[in-house]
């Protein structure tokens, strides 16, 4: 962990495995998505689902992302090659 002010390692944390994503909410207070409602979209294989409905067929090429992130109407991926890819639904 560091000092993001002066980038100082603070403490590092033995028998942990690789960290691919570090979220923070807004007031720096709770972990994000705590107290709120839970995600209206899931990424199950190729598909992204809202419900029980496929919404939008994902291609190969946009499949086994990093990282994901999902905020209301909103996901965001991130792949390894650099790449970001974010998409908004309205529904």
């Amino acid at each position: 962990l560091w000092d993001a002010g002066s980038g100082k390692a603070l403490q590092t944390l033995e028998g942990q495995s690789d960290i691919n994503a570090v979220a923070f909410s807004l007031d720096g207070k709770q972990s994000p998505g705590s107290g709120s409602d839970p995600p209206r979209f899931r990424i199950v294989g190729e598909w992204i689902i809202i419900g029980a409905e496929e919404l939008l067929w994902l291609p190969v090429e946009y499949r086994r992302p990093e990282a994901v992130a999902i905020h209301g109407d909103k996901i965001g991926f991130g792949y390894s090659s650099g790449r970001v890819l974010c998409m908004e639904f309205n529904r």
